[in-house]
């Protein structure tokens, strides 16, 4: 039978979209909780950080002679290649922008891992809403580290995959060639696929019923592989190693540095201390199995965490994905996915069963117009850079010394260094700084602690270094204030809330106010 017109006219409407469109009331929440975040990481202003050395043409050894002669590692020669450039393009705020976006991109990571076992997004978010809390503080601190965190969650998510395709082991090598250039943390990467492989080879001679659920040892001797092959991708190839490795492993700091030890009365050691009870007696009653190669990596992080704190932002998101499993075992399956998914095939589906997708699309798209970062698509006016830059920061010091820069050595705190460099373009001596102390000798870390502690061993290290100026925080060395206000050597030229400048009495002209208010 030939058609008429008409029948041959008539559109036959097929769906442009897939029933992995169709979005549950769970999807809609975690859109909520990363709008939330995302909003709330890109407003917080930056504070202490090594980068605000790499945004001035001022050479390491003329701002801080004393790194003169030494060898500059460049563990970090990606992330601040990168940061240089966006400062470059757009300034501080860029940098606030590309900070906040490393870091809830770190915690989308986190999320994924965390429901890939049990599919339960609802427990997936709360867990990731305590690494969000850490994220949060990170976000003041602009530094490598953040590359690394991001490498270091993409790393954990990829390890959680469960088919055994070529993609998890070129996933492994790109995050580990950009790990290995980027942060020396790159070391813990290796350490989490080495524990895989052990873990897995341990789990096939027990025959443990969690063989089933995880690559078999000769796929996590690929991956294992594949993340050495990226980690050879760099210019210095095994000496990189050796430098990650000497270089305090996690931050770039002497080994004088390195000994943080843990507190346990501090808040914490009792927040270390309960998530160690957490595990251990979540694994008592919990029948679900660990993962094979994050339970060795946490056991030694977790020992880790004891000798230094800086361990703590590798530590907490792997403890998140870890403790997963048992979770899940343990608690009712109230938000489990299982029946959210509407059992319709795509020709089925009706513009209603989109209706959360199209919520969670708009509110994804409000938390992005109203964060800072949307200005460099959809244009806007700037954050006063008053918003961009934390009141922490010694401003008014800085200013005070680019009116009158001081013809010697300065002495300063290591976390006011950068920026002091940073603020005034190339006219100083400074001491040291976090972006200069991988070729700080550890000798001059030993009198900066010396010089900081009770007691009269100050005079000394002032004398040896013969500092003619002291930049000093009201709040964190008052100890040293007192000392050199009671001293008749130094005087006292300016003070605000966040610090106060002493100069030499002899160099301090008797004709000039011996104060300046910080608001003139």
């Amino acid at each position: 039978m030939t058609p008429t017109p008409n029948e041959e006219s008539t559109p036959v409407l097929q769906p442009l979209l897939s029933e992995k469109w169709v979005w549950s009331m769970t999807d809609l929440l975690s859109a909520i909780l990363f709008g939330l975040l995302f909003v709330a990481i890109s407003y917080v202003p930056l504070a202490v950080s090594p980068i605000w050395s790499l945004a001035t043409d001022v050479t390491q050894a003329s701002a801080f002679p004393l790194t003169a002669g030494m060898p500059e590692t460049q563990p970090s020669l990606l992330t601040e290649a990168v940061f240089v450039k966006v400062r470059s393009w757009g300034g501080i705020r860029a940098l606030s922008d590309l900070c906040s976006l490393v870091l809830i991109v770190s915690c989308g990571a986190i999320f994924l891992a965390a429901k890939s076992d049990h599919q339960r997004p609802m427990l997936a978010m709360m867990s990731t809403l305590v690494f969000g809390s850490l994220v949060w503080v990170m976000a003041s601190i602009l530094q490598p580290a953040v590359i690394g965190v991001l490498c270091w969650s993409l790393l954990i998510w990829v390890n959680t995959w469960k088919k055994s395709t070529w993609s998890q082991p070129i996933a492994v090598a790109v995050i580990m060639m950009v790990w290995v250039n980027s942060h020396p943390s790159f070391s813990i990467g290796l350490l989490l696929l080495l524990s895989q492989l052990i873990g897995t080879v341990i789990a096939g001679i027990n025959k443990s019923k969690q063989d089933h659920s995880y690559h078999s040892w000769w796929h996590s001797v690929i991956l294992l592989e594949a993340g050495f092959l990226g980690f050879l991708i760099n210019p210095d190839l095994m000496n990189r190693f050796w430098d990650g490795t000497m270089l305090s492993v996690i931050v770039q700091r002497p080994l004088i540095l390195l000994w943080q030890p843990l507190v346990m009365s501090s808040s914490l050691g009792i927040i270390m201390g309960s998530s160690w009870l957490f595990v251990f007696g979540l694994s008592r009653i919990s029948n679900a199995k660990f993962h094979p190669g994050f339970l060795t990596t946490w056991l030694i992080l977790s020992v880790g965490v004891c000798v230094t704190q800086d361990l703590l932002i590798w530590y907490l998101p792997l403890t998140i994905v870890l403790i997963q499993p048992l979770l899940a075992d343990v608690i009712p399956k109230w938000d489990s996915q299982a029946g959210s998914k509407p059992l319709k095939t795509a020709e089925e589906l009706t513009a209603s069963d989109f209706r959360y997708t199209w919520i969670s699309l708009l509110i994804i798209w409000l938390a992005f117009v109203f964060s800072p970062v949307s200005r460099h698509v959809i244009g806007g006016k700037p954050r006063p850079i008053e918003q961009v830059i934390s009141q922490s920061l010694p401003l008014g010091v800085a200013k005070h010394l680019r009116k009158s820069p001081p013809p010697g050595q300065i002495f300063h705190s290591v976390e006011w260094g950068d920026w002091l460099n940073y603020s005034m373009t190339g006219k100083h001596r400074l001491f040291v700084s976090q972006h200069s102390l991988p070729s700080t000798p550890p000798l001059v870390m030993i009198d900066y602690r010396e010089a900081l502690a009770r007691g009269d061993a100050w005079e000394t290290v002032f004398d040896r270094y013969r500092f003619s100026t002291a930049v000093l925080s009201v709040e964190n060395q008052a100890d040293l204030v007192k000392a050199l206000r009671e001293s008749e050597n130094w005087t006292e030229t300016f003070e605000d809330e966040q610090g106060i400048v002493f100069h030499l009495s002899s160099l301090v002209k008797k004709s000039e106010p011996t104060q300046e208010s910080s608001d003139e």
